[in-house]
Order: C-alpha cells, then sequence, then structure tokens
C-alpha cells in the first residue's frame, strides 16, 4: 500500500553495500514507514529523496533485493548532510506554527516551496512579489495550488538558472536568528512608548 504522509521533513538517503562500498542498484527496493511503503523520488545517483515524511524522528525499514532488511533510525537533531543535494524542498503544511525545516533548507541553498501558513508564511516569501522573495509559495490548502507553486519553481530551475541562483543566494541571506527578532521586538515597544 502506497500512502502520502503530512507534511514535515524532507529526508535524502543513499544507500550503500557495506560490504563492497558501492550504492545499491534502485530497481526493486522498497522503503517502509510504519509498514507502509513510502514512493520516493531520486536525485542524483543513489540518492532517494522523501518529501512530507510527517515527523522529526521515525524508524524506515528498506527492503533490497539480495539484501538482509534494514532499518534505519533518523533523527531531526543530526541532519543529514546531503540535503545541500536537494534543489527543491516542499512543505505543504496544513497547520504550521514555527516551521524549522524551510529555515534550515535556504541555509543550505535549497529553494522551499510552501503553503502560506503560520510560520512559513512569515519567513517564505514568494519570488514573483514585485519585491521579491525567497521561495515558492500557494495560498489553497489543496494539490492544485501546491502543483501551481511546485510547476513555477521547476520552470524557474529549468529555464532561468540565474534567477534561481539569486533566490538560492536570497535564501541563505536570510537572518532568523534571535537577535534580529529582539531588535524588531525592541523596535516595536519603543514605538509602542512614544
Amino acid at each position: 500500500m502506497s500512502v502520502v504522509i503530512t507534511a514535515k521533513l524532507s529526508l535524502a538517503l543513499r544507500l550503500i553495500d557495506t560490504t563492497t562500498g558501492k550504492e545499491v542498484d534502485e530497481s526493486g527496493i522498497s522503503f517502509f514507514l510504519d509498514g507502509n511503503r513510502l514512493i520516493p523520488m531520486k536525485k542524483g545517483e543513489g540518492v532517494f529523496v522523501f518529501v512530507n515524511i510527517g515527523r522529526e524522528d521515525f524508524l524506515m525499514q528498506i527492503d533490497a533485493p539480495g539484501y538482509e532488511k534494514a532499518d534505519v533510525d533518523v533523527n531531526h537533531e543530526k541532519l543529514d548532510p546531503r540535503l545541500p543535494m536537494l534543489d527543491i524542498f516542499l512543505m505543504p503544511s496544513v497547520f504550521e506554527p514555527c516551521g524549522l525545516s524551510q529555515m534550515i533548507s535556504m541555509r543550505y541553498g535549497t529553494v522551499p516551496v510552501v503553503r502560506e501558513v503560520g510560520g512559513l508564511r512569515d519567513t517564505v516569501f514568494d519570488v514573483d512579489r514585485p519585491e521579491g522573495g525567497n521561495g515558492f509559495t500557494f495560498q489553497t490548502c489543496d494539490v492544485d495550488g501546491m502543483m501551481w507553486a511546485l510547476r513555477r519553481a521547476v520552470d524557474r530551475y529549468n529555464n532561468n538558472k540565474d534567477a534561481w541562483k539569486n533566490i538560492m543566494l536570497e535564501g541563505m541571506r536570510e537572518d532568523f536568528t534571535w537577535g534580529k527578532s529582539a531588535g524588531l521586538y525592541k523596535d516595536m515597544y519603543e514605538d509602542l512608548m512614544q
């Protein structure tokens, strides 16, 4: 059974045969989470990208022909160093009070595609705004809205490399530190006191 699991974390995973050191051929590999089969996208040689895993810590089981079943424990605290290999980070959350994943993706130069909700609306700004932005956004909570934003992102990636590079750099320049937030709060309180 194939399932689509709601948004939180994107994982890039490379499968290596520990006896030979060579990457495992992708044909016939199956990935399972809680007994449900996941269908990954492929990015580059031997890197499988899972979008919308749905939680920050989880156990994934991998079946590969000719190998024993393997379990992979994934922990949000230990970021996968292959995250920079991703071009687009899709986070179509229904509800998102904060959202760290899109900020982490931007830090690594991965362009986010997000639904305009909660913390995502506060941190990801659509590139087609007059003042520009750092990602691609959509408002409606449905597949059509998500695909509209994703198609715009893929089109920009394929047809305008200079613009894509600028979007990546804009995201990498974002300052989500407490120092910046504290300064904004200080300015707001000073304005209220006048």
